[in-house]
């Protein structure tokens, strides 16, 4: 293959790299978001009602404690649906990656054995004088 294919190839696999790593921002987004609204629930529930005697009378501590384990779960469903794409694209960023770095590492060695072949072909044409 020729150094002119293999920059075309080198192209289009960076396009490739580039598109995954676009695709996959969202959802780092999306996790970042869902881990700091797991935080705020987290240091809200330990600001619980059930310590006030009045709360607990009229049965508040309770709805809290509901709420905060029906939001929490909620929260960690999604996180894990979440999680579970990020695994799934960065696994083809990998590979992106992976393809993008070897047409660049034959990209090098075509360039570097074309220069070869013509430093070759002046020397020798050199001798020949």
């Amino acid at each position: 293959m020729n150094a002119q294919r293999l920059d075309q190839l080198r192209r289009a696999m960076e396009a490739r790299y580039l598109a995954e790593r676009r695709r996959l921002a969202p959802i780092l987004q999306e996790e970042r978001r869902l881990r700091e609204a797991l935080a705020h629930i987290d240091s809200h529930a330990q600001r619980a009602p059930g310590n006030d005697p009045i709360m607990r009378q009229v049965g508040a501590d309770f709805f809290w404690e509901t709420w905060v384990a029906r939001t929490r779960r909620n929260l960690n469903t999604e996180l894990a649906q979440v999680v579970a794409k990020r695994l799934t694209m960065t696994d083809q960023l990998r590979t992106a990656f992976g393809r993008n770095e070897a047409v660049s590492a034959l990209l090098v060695a075509a360039r570097r054995d074309r220069a070869r072949t013509r430093a070759r072909q002046i020397q020798d044409g050199a001798s020949n004088i």
